[in-house]
Order: C-alpha cells, then sequence, then structure tokens
C-alpha cells in the first residue's frame, strides 16, 4: 500500500529526503452493548490501518457477537 510505505523525494545527486511512516502504538476501543459489532469494526478500523495494535473491550451485557 503506497500511502503506508511513505515517499522519497530526490533533491541533488548526493542527497534525498524521505518520509517514513510508523504505527503509533496501540489503540484501545471500548464498545457499547447496543451495537457491538459496528462499534468494533468503526473503532478497529483506522487503527489497523494504520499498522496500530487494536485491543477492544466489549460490553459486559453484549452477546458474544463482539467478540
Amino acid at each position: 500500500i503506497p500511502s503506508l510505505e511513505g515517499s522519497q523525494i530526490p533533491l541533488r545527486e548526493t542527497s534525498f529526503v524521505y518520509t517514513r511512516r510508523e504505527p503509533l502504538g496501540v489503540v484501545a476501543g471500548i464498545g457499547a452493548w447496543n451495537y457491538p459489532i459496528q462499534i468494533a469494526l468503526w473503532k478497529s478500523a483506522p487503527a489497523l490501518a494504520a499498522g496500530n495494535a487494536m485491543i477492544f473491550k466489549p460490553s459486559e451485557v453484549t452477546p458474544l457477537t463482539a467478540l
């Protein structure tokens, strides 16, 4: 995926500039009881697309669909 790899910009023959995209770390998501699957996907998709780790805590009254 080109957007996650960064880019390289040549300046002269002997030097160049590059960008490097790094994940920010761990992202935590807390889900509600009424829309477990939608909220889990809504919170985890951007975090995983950026290369981060995701921890999701569903509600205690949520059915097993969020797991």
